[in-house]
């Protein structure tokens, strides 16, 4: 359901789109789909998520040593 604030501007769901504001401009966009996603698709997700937690571990941990000098990539 969608909301109609004090200015007018909508915000919310309606039908298969959904009104939002960003950086000041309304959006409309269409409503994300809905899908399944493979045994595969979920094993490969939870090891991604166990790598991420352990590489933030070991960047902070060096991070008094390279004194954050790896550019733009963290």
């Amino acid at each position: 359901m969608a909301i109609i604030d004090n200015k007018g501007i909508i915000r919310g769901i309606v039908g298969p789109s959904v009104f939002r504001r960003s950086r000041g401009k309304n959006i409309v966009q269409a409503k994300p789909r809905k899908f399944m996603q493979t045994a595969a698709s979920i094993a490969s997700s939870a090891e991604f998520g166990l790598i991420s937690s352990s590489a933030a571990v070991i960047r902070h941990a060096f991070a008094p040593a390279y004194r954050y000098y790896d550019g733009h990539a963290v």
